[in-house]
């Protein structure tokens, strides 16, 4: 019996997921252009256009695929649609990150909205409570000498406000990271992750040092992560 009974991205879907990586590259280039010229306004203008786009190609490509069903494995219509939702809040947070005021908390709100529609998914046929826990508490572990020094940070120049909204926020990811370890899928595992390095290296680049070029390696994890979460729907 073939692997995959029924279900698939289609053709398009495989268009549609085409068309986001063309966005999703093109987007990186931008981005390490504006590293390099950053007095030159053009590559941040075709960040504000090429950003967006990318996940609005990713969210319309889940939206036309049908989850696969194999003979060992089905993957819930609900699980798509709370994904659908996790990429829509994504999107929202992106483009609040991205305007030239100063909207961290409210984008920070939005991926907060994000990991909590993922976690919905994830646990939708996923692995039960303990084994989330288990997952996210070894995460924790790993992650909690980075998350330290940018939390310390945090507090001392932003103040308790940002710090806690920070720390719930920080909680959510590793949970949703934790969550897609024990879904049983390794393509949802590794989203989870590169997911949590790609947040990892925004608030290490926003509150402890900047380098030229993190940025693009933020927007590469972070692409890569949602695609990988998003994929985890369709092949198993």
């Amino acid at each position: 019996m073939s692997a995959v009974v029924q279900g698939g991205l289609g053709t398009a879907g495989w268009t549609l997921s085409a068309a986001c990586a063309v966005a999703a590259i093109s987007d990186w280039i931008a981005v390490a252009a504006g590293a390099r010229r950053p007095e030159d306004p053009l590559p941040r203008q075709v960040e504000y256009v090429l950003k967006p786009l990318a996940l609005v190609l990713l969210i319309a490509a889940v939206s036309v695929s049908h989850p696969v069903i194999t003979a060992t494995h089905t993957v819930s219509s609900a699980r798509q649609w709370l994904f659908v939702a996790a990429l829509g809040f994504s999107l929202a947070g992106d483009v609040l990150l991205m305007v030239p005021v100063d909207l961290f908390e409210g984008g920070l709100a939005a991926f907060l909205l994000a990991h909590a529609f993922y976690i919905a998914g994830l646990t939708r046929g996923g692995g039960s409570i303990s084994t989330i826990a288990l997952a996210s508490g070894a995460i924790a572990v790993v992650a909690t000498p980075i998350a330290t020094t940018i939390m310390r940070r945090v507090l001392r120049e932003h103040g308790h406000g940002l710090f806690a909204a920070t720390s719930v926020y920080m909680t959510a990811l590793v949970i949703m990271a934790g969550a897609a370890c024990a879904s049983g899928s390794a393509i949802a595992a590794a989203g989870g992750l590169v997911f949590l390095a790609s947040d990892a290296t925004l608030a290490w680049d926003r509150f402890v040092g900047h380098r030229k070029y993190a940025r693009v390696a933020i927007m590469v994890t972070y692409h890569l992560a949602q695609g990988l979460l998003a994929g985890s729907l369709f092949v198993r």
